[in-house]
């Protein structure tokens, strides 16, 4: 506690701490829209005002500045918090802008000759209100500029000067800018972003988040030793397998380690994290294209029925199981025969779909007695089988193995699916049988 209490002690006073108060808040505004309306007078009149236009502005001033300071509380100005102050907050000022002018130009154009003193010059009315609520907008992104450096400073101090990792983005759109984001953001993470590559010769030399755009992908091998880059990190959502092929030996023949963000879909719903950041996997490389599925049809298939998948803990299956608890089945029995897998995919599950009934099923697909049991008990309507012997060149020296768990589960599965009644069995994973290159897939 001494310790933590040292620390605190330590820390620097804010000095701008005060303005998260209302009050305060209220008086750097009022004092902000004197001051405005003060200076386009005398910009008005080349800093030489009239005595009688002097006058003037003494009696308009106040009302001037009542009709703005209520603009903006009606507005909703004051809801805001000015540390998170953004591009969206912009419209509620331009809001409160559009209410305060209309009645100073009422009052100036309905208002007869006699009341001059009332009337605001049109120029007047013009600048004042531009200058008055930028200025006001004006405070508030500097208290967020404040705000940030402070913690950006916070961060780093925390962290302490660690040897950083220089990496290059390749994908400058929009996930590509999120992912920046989100990793200026962590400062206390071990990236520094030294630029975007990207193919489209249009974003050349451009900034994206203060991040430069420095090459195409050809570029690579000149600008991997010039910036003592550590690694490449991919960040395009939706990118074909073959390309990342590409990349990858690219990056290979120079060499520069090449990682990706899994899940970009994600980015571009604001759900990055850079922890995500890893290895290219296999599974990154496949050159399929994503098939789109016919939603309703697969509503229709996996509603409010019992769905049993197998080998629910693999690559394949885990991905199955996911999809099939958006399209709300009664309830999802995950048939694992690895504990921990299971246990994984089950807590993932529980997280997503708290409502849905999931069934955890440690089994082996090829024990008959168990697997009878299961099905006597829950009477699976859909099986999706993706409980196999997936990796050919292990398997070509485990033959026996991998028949009895590809083949003859497989037939223990069928049997007991039509014995039980199943609406549908579906096999995953024989694409190795359409053209057999190997004993496993004979």
């Amino acid at each position: 506690m001494k310790n933590e209490n040292d620390r605190s002690a330590r820390k620097p006073r804010l000095w701008w701490k005060p303005l998260q108060t209302k009050p305060v808040q209220f008086a750097l505004d009022l004092l902000v829209l004197v001051a405005v309306f003060s200076l386009t007078y005398l910009l008005r009149f080349d800093f030489a005002i009239p005595p009688n236009e002097f006058l003037n502005a003494l009696t308009q001033l106040p009302y001037v500045v009542l009709v703005q300071f209520a603009a903006l509380c009606l507005s909703g100005v004051y809801a805001f918090i000015w540390r998170y102050i953004g591009m969206g907050e912009i419209k509620t000022f331009l809001k409160a802008a559009y209410w305060s002018v209309l009645p100073l130009l009422l009052l100036r154009l309905g208002l007869p000759a006699q009341f001059q003193t009332w009337r605001v010059p049109l120029s007047i009315i013009v600048m004042d209100t531009i200058l008055a609520f930028g200025g006001v907008l004006g405070l508030r992104v500097v208290r967020r500029a404040l705000y940030e450096r402070y913690e950006m400073r916070s961060k780093i101090n925390s962290v302490g000067n660690g040897h950083k990792k220089s990496v290059l983005l390749i994908g400058a759109g929009r996930a590509g800018m999120l992912a920046a984001k989100e990793i200026i953001a962590h400062s206390e993470t071990d990236l520094e972003i030294k630029g975007f590559i990207d193919d489209d010769p249009n974003k050349l030399g451009l900034l994206i988040n203060g991040i430069k755009v420095v090459g195409l992908t050809r570029d690579l091998p000149i600008l991997v030793p010039k910036l003592k880059i550590d690694h490449v990190v991919i960040t395009m959502a939706g990118i074909p397998g073959p390309y990342i092929r590409k990349i990858a030996e690219f990056c290979e023949r120079i060499p520069v380690k090449v990682r990706i963000i899994p899940g970009l879909y994600d980015i571009l719903r604001g759900k990055v994290e850079v922890s995500r950041i890893r290895d290219v996997e296999i599974e990154d490389l496949l050159g399929r294209m994503p098939v789109q599925l016919d939603v309703e049809d697969m509503r229709r298939f996996l509603a409010d029925k019992i769905v049993m998948v197998t080998g629910a803990g693999g690559s394949i299956g885990s991905e199955l199981a996911q999809q099939v608890a958006q399209f709300h089945p009664s309830s999802l029995l995950l048939v694992e025969r690895s504990e921990f897998a299971l246990f994984e995919i089950e807590r993932e599950l529980s997280e997503a779909w708290p409502d849905l009934a999931i069934v955890a099923l440690v089994a082996d697909v090829g024990d008959e007695g168990r697997m009878r049991a299961i099905f006597k008990k829950y009477h699976p309507q859909v099986i999706l089988h993706a409980a196999a012997h997936k990796h050919v060149p292990i398997m070509e020296e485990n033959i026996a193995e991998a028949v009895k768990n590809n083949v003859l589960a497989t037939h223990l599965l069928g049997i007991l699916a039509g014995e039980f009644g199943a609406e549908a069995f579906v096999l995953i994973s024989t694409d190795k049988a359409v053209r057999p290159t190997s004993v496993m897939g004979a």
